[in-house]
């Protein structure tokens, strides 16, 4: 498939990239998914909160509270890229099929 793959995946990180920028931009709760992934823990937030009484919770708050939403985003764009791969692999064969009938 080559360059039609290659598209493909640049075209899915960007939307990925750009969706978890804005996730974090705007405090979306993203816990669940950063938990589904294995790059949180509910108990690292359960232990924060002991630690901390009053402290916030969300552990997209506290990341942006320590560093840029920028960094943030492309770190939980990373954890995600398990579920990237298998779309990028299911979805090239559709677009490379679409791509022959649409070239002359």
């Amino acid at each position: 498939y080559g360059q039609v793959g290659l598209v493909v995946h640049i075209c899915l990180s960007s939307i990925s990239l750009i969706s978890c920028y804005m996730a974090v931009r705007y405090q979306l709760p993203v816990d669940r998914l950063l938990e589904a992934v294995g790059a949180g823990s509910r108990q690292d937030a359960d232990t924060e909160e002991k630690d901390h009484p009053g402290a916030a919770s969300d552990a997209g708050s506290r990341a942006v509270g320590a560093g840029s939403t920028a960094v943030v985003a492309f770190v939980m764009h990373k954890a995600i890229m398990p579920l990237r791969v298998p779309v990028t692999i299911a979805v090239t064969p559709l677009a490379a099929r679409l791509w022959s009938r649409l070239r002359p």
